[in-house]
């Protein structure tokens, strides 16, 4: 994944699905993460202390944040069995982008074919 293009993916999708600050915050945070990490496939493995400690939020909103996050499709949380902690794998968010400005294209194309097909005498 591309990192600039995944951020720029996430604040241009977020005027018309807005997210709480603390869905963001995390959402930013597992960005960064990944992207250290070479964007492993199978996600990165992050503590829920860690989180919390990075963002500064307690318990309730870390995880409110992070069903947030899950509801919309940002991520998938696959959690760890015993004491291992969970995995956090990203939505490739640029390929979505690439997907809407495709059909964005197309709808803008048929309106000006259609517009162009009405001005014609008949």
């Amino acid at each position: 994944m591309n990192y600039i293009a995944q951020i720029n993916a996430f604040f241009d999708r977020l005027p018309s699905r807005p997210l709480s600050v603390h869905a963001v915050a995390m959402w930013c945070y597992l960005t960064h993460l990944a992207n250290r990490a070479g964007w492993p496939r199978d996600g990165v493995v992050v503590r829920e202390d860690t989180l919390r400690g990075v963002l500064g939020i307690g318990h309730g909103t870390f995880c409110r944040a992070r069903a947030e996050l899950a509801a919309a499709g940002l991520i998938a949380v696959l959690h760890g069995t015993g004491n291992r902690p969970p995995r956090y794998v990203l939505a490739d968010l640029t390929q979505q982008a690439q997907k809407v400005a495709t059909v964005n294209k197309d709808i803008h194309s048929q309106s000006l074919r259609d517009r162009l097909q009405s001005s014609l005498p008949s």
